[in-house]
């Protein structure tokens, strides 16, 4: 149908930045993606929703400098856009690792009156930014309970909690239940965590079950080197009972039996 009405009116901006948007998020046509949002931009140059697209899907590539050239001027045009400010943050904070400005706009986004998606989103990243870049697990953990207590966490925030509530508090059994959040997850999307139920899923999160799998696996590797026997084994138990009951895309069995004995 989008290719009909781009047929008709070839130009459309609503149209070609949809279509950008299905082929970037749904049919990994990246390339495809790019015509459309440059077409988009012909259009007017100065379309902050294009360019916050079009930046995202040059953070997906990893072509961060023009992803960052692509935030800058959609926040040139519009100091207070969420998408910008929001995207721009997370660029800054997991590939330019600029962490004083990626904090400085995370805060920005919160002290506003954020959309819920945005705030959801942004409790979450910054949660991580000050567990991974500022080591301040106390901070982090009251943010990751405001994300909670919101009722939405992304996988990739639940498995940095879960890590740091096992690593670093010690807690097993608080972080079990994140692990096995993430791992019970068909899709890498963001989960409603009020009481861990399962409701459907809302907004998309930027982590995978198959991924967080392997990520465990292979701390519990590291940890039977380092003599940490029951740490291990505790991962290594999680891991089997997630692959047995087939509710992750991950399937390590044969690997973890084997890393068991």
């Amino acid at each position: 149908m989008l290719k009909r009405l781009l047929e008709v009116e070839p130009n459309d901006r609503d149209t070609l930045l949809v279509y950008g948007n299905l082929l970037q998020d749904h049919r990994q046509d990246r390339r495809g993606a790019e015509r459309l949002f440059e077409r988009a931009l012909q259009q007017s140059k100065d379309d902050v929703s294009v360019l916050c697209d079009y930046g995202r899907l040059l953070q997906a590539e990893g072509r961060n400098l023009e992803a960052e050239d692509k935030y800058q001027r959609a926040l040139r045009l519009a100091p207070q856009s969420e998408g910008a400010l929001r995207n721009y943050a997370a660029l800054l904070h997991d590939e330019l690792h600029n962490v004083a400005k990626a904090e400085e706009l995370y805060k920005r986004i919160l002290e506003g009156n954020p959309s819920s998606t945005a705030k959801a989103s942004v409790l979450c990243n910054y949660a991580r930014l000050l567990q991974e870049r500022k080591r301040d697990y106390d901070a982090a953990e009251e943010y990751y309970q405001k994300a909670i207590d919101y009722g939405v966490m992304d996988l990739r925030a639940m498995r940095a909690y879960a890590k740091l509530l096992d690593e670093t508090r010690g807690d097993f059994q608080a972080a079990k239940r994140f692990y096995q959040k993430v791992l019970q997850a068909k899709q890498p999307r963001r989960l409603p965590v009020r009481g861990l139920s399962d409701a459907d899923v809302v907004g998309c999160g930027q982590a995978n079950p198959a991924e967080a799998a392997e990520d465990l696996f292979k701390v519990a590797c590291e940890r039977r080197r380092r003599g940490e026997g029951d740490g291990a084994e505790r991962l290594l138990e999680l891991l089997l009972e997630t692959d047995e009951c087939q509710v992750s895309s991950y399937r390590p069995t044969r690997a973890v039996r084997n890393a068991r004995h």
